[in-house]
């Protein structure tokens, strides 16, 4: 069972949400996608352990957000699916570079 508050250290990655208003079950597709694009080492800790790698993975396909850059996408990507040929549109997740 997930517990329902994220942790005050996560504030800096889920900067436009106030914490005590977000739930990780409620939330959890801004929550992962958040951390996956913006976190650190800790947090992606953090998220594997409060979700299971399939809501990961099943989040990362069927939610896209375009917050991603390139290497973070590819990084991603490969933390999620390792080298399996996972074929996602990167325009759905790759932010354009000014």
């Amino acid at each position: 069972m997930l517990k329902t508050q994220t942790p005050v250290g996560l504030q800096a990655v889920l900067w436009s949400r106030d914490l005590t208003n977000l739930d990780i079950n409620n939330d959890k597709h801004y929550i992962i996608n958040q951390v996956l694009a913006y976190g650190f080492m800790e947090h992606l800790k953090w998220l594997f352990k409060t979700y299971p790698k399939e809501v990961l993975n099943k989040t990362f396909i069927e939610k896209p957000v375009k917050i991603y850059s390139p290497k973070s996408f590819n990084f991603i990507k490969f933390l999620l699916f390792g080298s399996k040929n996972v074929d996602l549109d990167e325009q759905k997740y790759v932010q354009n570079s000014l």
